[in-house]
């Protein structure tokens, strides 16, 4: 499978508050991923991240 967006070793933080630490992903072509983890995880900054916005 080819790997159509990967992040490695990505730490993000805001105001003091770490939204993501240490966080590596790849995501492969024709694959359905699904992003889960409880309120606070980071999930909105990973794809915010991943689509651009930050």
């Amino acid at each position: 499978m080819m790997a159509i967006a990967a992040v490695r070793e990505v730490t993000m933080r805001f105001r003091g508050h770490t939204a993501l630490h240490n966080v590596s992903a790849t995501f492969e072509e024709n694959v359905i991923t699904g992003l889960l983890g409880r309120n606070g995880a980071g999930k909105t900054t990973m794809m915010q991240l991943l689509a651009g916005h930050l």
